[in-house]
C-alpha cells in the first residue's frame, strides 16, 4: 500500500467528518489517510508517566522509572497505549491486551469474552463513554468490558474486506479504520435504542425461565439483554435463564443497538414457585427448629462437661451456624446468599481467578482520591443493588445522588475492584469503573 503524504492526512479527516451518519454503517473516505503513529507514552491522572521500551511498559515517576508486574502472561511486543476516561490504560501487545492503573502496579491481561480475539490487535480506542473499540488484523469489536458485553462488526454494518492495519480516532468521536484499500469511517449513533414491549415470559423446570421477546423493526446489530437488579452484568436474554432459586425476581430487559448502546428497561417481575410442600415460611421453621435442637445438645454437652452455660451457649451457637452454611453449601443455596459467608464451602479458588469487590470512591475535581468516610463505607455496605440502577441513571438522577451523600466531593466512581489470585499470593490489578457520578454545578 503506498501511503499518502502526511499533509493529506488533515484533508482525510475533513472528508471522514463529512461522510454519512450511522444508518449507513461504515463509508469510505475518498482520499486515504496515513494510520496515526502509535501512542507509545500516556500522563496518568497522578502525573506518573507510562512509557513504552524495547516492547516493555515501565512507569515514570518522583521515584524514577521502573516496570510493572504481569499478573496473567508476560507483555510482548507492546506497541501502543490507550487512555481512558476513567484513568485507567490499556495496552496493545503482541500477545493480547492488558490493562493497569495509577492505584496499582501490576498489567493484567484482558478477557473480554468468548468471541473476542486479543492476538494480533492492531488498533485500540477508548471513546468518552468509555466503550474500548480493538481491531484486529481479521475483525473490529465493541466492548463495554464493565458490563459484561460485546459484539464485533461485520460486512452487514458496512465494514470493508479485511485485513486492517490502525483504529483511529477522531476529534469530534468518529472512528477511522485503515485497510489495506483505503480508510473508512465510522461515527457512533449518539441515540439510544427505544424501550422494549410486550415482553413474556414462560416458566421452566429447575427455576429456569425463557422470555419471549417482541419482535421489533428489523434493525441492524439489535439485540436484546437482561440484568438482575441486584446485579449489573448484561446477559443475552434470547436463551434460557437460570434463576438458581424459588421466590420473586426482577428482571430489567434492555435493548442493545451495534454500538451497545442501551435503552432505558422494560421491568419484568417473575415469581418462580416453591415445589410441592417447600416453601421460606416452612424451611425457616425447620431450620430455625434443627438449629436450636443442635445448639441445645452443643449446650448440654458443654455443661456437663463443666463449662459455663455462657461459652455452652456459645459453642451451641456456632456449631448451628456452621451446620447451617454446610448445608445450604451442599444443597447448591448457598450460593445465592452471599451474605452466609464461609464461600469456601461452595466455591473453589484457583490460580488466576479474580475476585471482585464494589466499591464507592470519591474524587476531587482534579481526580485526586478522597479518603472514605463512614458515609461512602455504609454506601457500599448492603446496598449494591440501589447503587447497580445509577449505572444507568440519567445525569440529573446521579447528580441528586452525589448532593444528597452531604459529601464535599466533585465525583464518585461506581467501580469493581479486582484481585487477582497468583502463584506469588493476591494481587490487586486494575479496577472496572462502571460509571462517574459528577455532582455538578454547586
Amino acid at each position: 500500500m503506498t501511503e499518502a503524504p502526511p499533509m493529506l492526512r488533515s484533508l482525510a479527516l475533513a472528508m471522514a467528518l463529512a461522510a454519512p451518519g450511522t444508518a449507513q454503517g461504515w463509508q469510505a473516505v475518498v482520499v486515504q489517510a496515513p494510520p496515526a503513529n502509535a501512542r507509545t507514552t500516556v500522563t496518568e491522572a497522578n502525573g506518573a508517566e507510562l512509557v513504552i521500551a524495547d516492547g516493555k511498559v515501565r512507569r515514570r515517576s518522583n521515584a524514577g522509572l521502573h516496570g510493572l508486574e504481569a499478573t496473567f502472561g508476560e507483555v510482548v511486543g507492546a506497541h501502543h497505549l490507550e487512555a481512558s476516561p476513567c484513568g485507567a490504560t490499556y495496552i496493545a501487545a503482541a500477545n493480547g491486551v492488558f490493562l493497569t492503573h495509577p492505584e496499582v502496579r501490576t498489567l493484567d491481561r484482558c478477557a473480554f469474552g468468548p468471541g473476542v480475539p486479543i492476538d494480533d490487535v492492531v488498533g485500540l480506542v477508548c471513546d468518552r463513554i468509555d466503550r474500548l473499540w480493538l481491531a484486529t488484523r481479521s475483525g473490529l469489536f465493541v466492548v463495554q468490558p464493565g458490563l459484561g458485553c460485546h459484539r464485533q462488526h461485520t460486512a452487514t454494518d458496512g465494514l470493508p474486506e479485511p485485513p486492517f492495519h490502525s483504529l483511529e480516532r477522531a476529534d469530534d468521536g468518529a472512528l477511522l479504520l485503515h485497510h489495506q484499500l483505503g480508510t473508512h469511517c465510522y461515527r457512533p449513533d449518539p441515540a439510544a435504542p427505544t424501550t422494549p414491549r410486550a415482553i413474556g415470559h414462560e416458566l421452566g423446570a429447575q427455576c429456569t425461565v425463557r422470555l419471549t421477546l417482541p419482535h421489533d423493526p428489523p434493525s441492524v446489530g439489535r439485540e436484546h439483554r437482561y440484568r438482575e437488579r441486584s446485579h449489573h452484568l448484561l446477559r443475552p436474554a434470547g436463551g434460557l435463564i437460570d434463576l438458581r432459586k424459588p421466590g420473586r425476581h426482577e428482571l430489567l430487559v434492555y435493548a442493545i443497538d451495534r454500538d451497545l448502546d442501551l435503552s432505558p428497561p422494560h421491568e419484568l417481575t417473575i415469581d418462580v414457585p416453591f415445589p410441592a410442600g417447600f416453601d421460606a415460611r416452612a424451611a425457616a421453621a425447620i431450620g430455625a427448629a434443627l438449629g436450636l435442637a443442635l445448639g441445645g445438645w452443643c449446650a448440654f454437652r458443654a455443661r456437663r462437661r463443666g463449662r459455663s452455660w455462657r461459652r455452652a451457649m456459645l459453642d451451641g451457637v456456632l456449631a448451628g451456624v456452621v451446620l447451617l452454611q454446610l448445608a445450604m453449601a451442599m444443597t447448591g443455596v448457598g450460593r445465592t446468599y452471599p451474605f452466609i459467608g464461609f464461600t469456601m464451602y461452595g466455591e473453589v479458588y484457583r490460580e488466576h481467578d479474580v475476585l471482585f469487590t464494589p466499591e464507592l470512591v470519591a474524587r476531587t475535581r482534579t481526580g485526586t482520591r478522597v479518603q472514605s468516610d463512614g458515609t461512602l463505607s455504609f454506601a457500599t455496605d448492603g446496598v449494591w443493588r440501589h447503587l447497580t440502577s445509577l449505572l444507568f441513571a440519567d445525569a440529573t438522577t446521579r447528580q441528586r445522588f452525589v448532593q444528597g451523600l452531604g459529601i464535599d466531593v466533585d465525583c464518585l466512581e461506581l467501580r469493581i475492584r479486582r484481585c487477582r489470585l497468583t502463584a506469588a499470593g493476591p494481587r490487586d490489578v486494575a479496577p472496572w469503573v462502571l460509571a462517574r457520578l459528577e455532582r455538578g454545578p454547586r
